[in-house]
């Protein structure tokens, strides 16, 4: 085998997310992993995913996916994104079949190892099953309504079932521990007018300056009685894969990747990233997914979600509090001013999570 060249770094990440899915510069990692593990490299292209993601990712013979967890740029921790999907990678080995069946069986993983003086070091590897299916950001505009409430409805299903999936106690993984949410939300909370003011500049001047009032003061009375469980915390259109045909109008959730943000957390910051990352804010799709996710909670005696009175507020409050953009992104032309521009002038942040939030049945 041919020596390897040096790890490729970037100054930015804007540089990064403009290679990261450049075969020809990654080439040489795959093909040193693929022989580690016994894989006859044939061919190799870019997963047909998002266009910033964290980690350069290829198909591999149309057989397995092969992920690299770089330290690509100066602020990207490839070390700390691998230990976490290693983690949940267990988890998940653990749920129930139908939970299990739609994310991709991990195969290998391991580490890279160049120790030569000016050798590029390490790199992390995961190596698991090519997943059947389409990413709904390549689907979404063909999909007839029924086979998008068909999804929905499906989604709601394995989303609640994800939510039920026991997280095992002990595993030395901060984010797999009760305890780490309300930090995880003291954090956010923190940096609310960082995110807002500064990097996004999403939100206009008269909510920036409601934001201290509206989230709650005390995190942990906030998280309160709320029974934590498994959550994805970032399931946007990229992340749900889905097989399609068009003639039978049908439209079969196939898997949900990236379980790198997943952690021990509350279910309405799955439901409100939903809502607005998948949903694009469609309250009819928002009620079917809902409907979905309440038929599988009856089955286990459980209250139905949406029926509860802090409902829309709680929705408001984690998506307040969601690290990422659901506010406005021009370069992707999504968030909710996108959608619904009027809501720029909504007078306060009660009125735009009732607008946003309120589902009537």
């Amino acid at each position: 085998m041919e020596p390897l060249p040096p790890l490729p770094f970037f100054h930015t990440k804007e540089d990064f997310h403009e290679k990261y899915h450049n075969p020809a510069l990654w080439k040489p990692f795959v093909l040193a992993i693929c022989n580690i593990v016994g894989i006859v490299l044939k061919e190799i292209h870019p997963v047909p995913a998002g266009d910033e993601g964290a980690s350069p990712v290829f198909i591999v013979n149309r057989e397995v996916v092969v992920k690299l967890y770089t330290h690509a740029s100066e602020d990207d921790d490839g070390e700390e994104v691998y230990e976490k999907e290693s983690a949940s990678s267990r988890v998940l080995a653990a749920a129930p079949k139908d939970v299990a069946d739609l994310v991709p069986i991990l195969r290998f993983s391991g580490t890279l190892v160049d120790e030569r003086p000016n050798g590029p070091g390490f790199l992390h590897y995961a190596i698991s099953d090519f997943l059947e299916g389409v990413p709904m950001s390549k689907l979404w505009d063909t999909l007839s309504t029924n086979q998008l409430t068909s999804f929905a409805r499906q989604l709601g299903s394995a989303i609640y079932k994800i939510h039920k999936t026991k997280v095992p106690s002990g595993s030395g993984y901060d984010f797999l521990e009760s305890s780490n949410w309300t930090k995880y939300l003291l954090k956010e909370k923190a940096r609310l007018h960082e995110k807002f003011v500064v990097k996004y500049k999403s939100l206009p001047e008269h909510l920036v300056l409601q934001l201290d009032t509206y989230i709650p003061d005390d995190i942990s009375a906030f998280v309160g009685p709320i029974n934590l469980c498994w959550i994805h915390a970032d399931l946007h259109r990229m992340h749900t894969f889905v097989k399609v045909d068009h003639e039978a109008d049908t439209a079969k959730l196939s898997g949900i990747i990236d379980w790198g943000d997943a952690l021990l957390g509350s279910p309405f910051f799955d439901l409100a990233v939903i809502h607005i990352d998948q949903f694009y804010g469609d309250k009819k799709l928002l009620q079917e997914f809902l409907m979905g996710y309440e038929a599988e909670s009856k089955k286990d005696g459980n209250e139905s979600i949406y029926r509860r009175e802090d409902f829309v507020y709680r929705m408001m409050v984690n998506l307040l509090l969601f690290p990422f953009n659901q506010f406005l992104n021009l370069k992707r032309q999504t968030g909710i001013f996108c959608v619904f521009p009027e809501m720029l002038k909504a007078p306060n942040f009660e009125v735009m999570a009732e607008f946003l939030f309120k589902i009537t049945y």
